[in-house]
């Protein structure tokens, strides 16, 4: 999740088209991390990636 807010933030500054280019860079390094997998089946699961979370917690 860190890494995509950081490559948003670095595109704020950059043209269309340098932007893209960034984004084709890390992209794979991204869809390729265990955190991406882990909240893509918890999305799958739940429809919710911080749901898994949120499930875990003891109520109070």
């Amino acid at each position: 999740m860190a890494a995509i807010k950081q490559l948003v933030c670095q595109g704020l500054g950059l043209s269309l088209a340098a932007a893209m280019q960034v984004e084709r860079a890390v992209l794979p390094e991204i869809l390729g991390s265990v955190d991406y997998a882990e909240r893509l089946a918890a999305f799958a699961e739940s429809g919710n990636p911080g749901l898994r979370a949120l499930r875990s917690r003891p109520r109070i």
